[in-house]
């Protein structure tokens, strides 16, 4: 009996052991929890919240550098542009274009058309020039990059004269856009 009493007393030992460490764990477990869901997990949400407001006042600021760019472009784009009552330039323009490159425009005709957006129309100049084909491809090369802002928006060139001949009949429309 004493053997078996010792025995006893040694399976009593072990679970008193394992409650006692059973417990400590628990302990540990809730106050890790208890750590986690007052302090971790409210500075978690508050970083989480800050990163978003930061992510959204970086888009707000790329979006006004963008607006500033297309601003800025946008003043250059109306320093080309003429006022709506003043094309003679325009047209000025495009005679002495064709003098340097040796070219006689004998008349131009042209056409006003308002268009949908606010303030702005567009002017039409259409005429036919007779000459050379490298003179009239310089020509075309010069109108393109002078400094008014023209756009060449139909061009039919053809054979022109007698066979074996060098000319070349250019029909032209170019046009700007005119402001006010």
């Amino acid at each position: 009996m004493g053997h078996s009493m010792n025995n006893i007393w040694r399976v009593f030992q072990r679970y008193r052991m394992l409650k006692i460490n059973t417990v400590l764990f628990f302990l540990v477990f809730l106050a890790n929890a208890l750590l986690f869901a007052f302090f971790v997990f409210p500075e978690g949400a508050k970083k989480n919240q800050a990163l978003q407001k930061w992510e959204a006042s970086r888009e707000n600021l790329n979006r006004l550098h963008s607006l500033k760019k297309a601003e800025t472009q946008l003043m250059q784009w109306r320093g080309l542009l003429k006022p709506k009552g003043d094309f003679s330039d325009i047209n000025s323009a495009i005679y002495k274009t064709a003098k340097k490159n040796r070219i006689e425009i004998p008349s131009i005709d042209y056409q006003q058309e308002e268009l949908d957006l606010k303030g702005l129309s567009k002017i039409s100049f259409s005429f036919t020039v007779t000459n050379r084909y490298d003179r009239i491809r310089k020509f075309i090369y010069a109108l393109e990059t002078s400094s008014e802002f023209l756009l060449i928006d139909q061009l039919v060139v053809r054979k022109f004269g007698k066979k074996g001949s060098k000319d070349v009949e250019a029909q032209m429309k170019v046009s700007a856009f005119l402001i006010g």
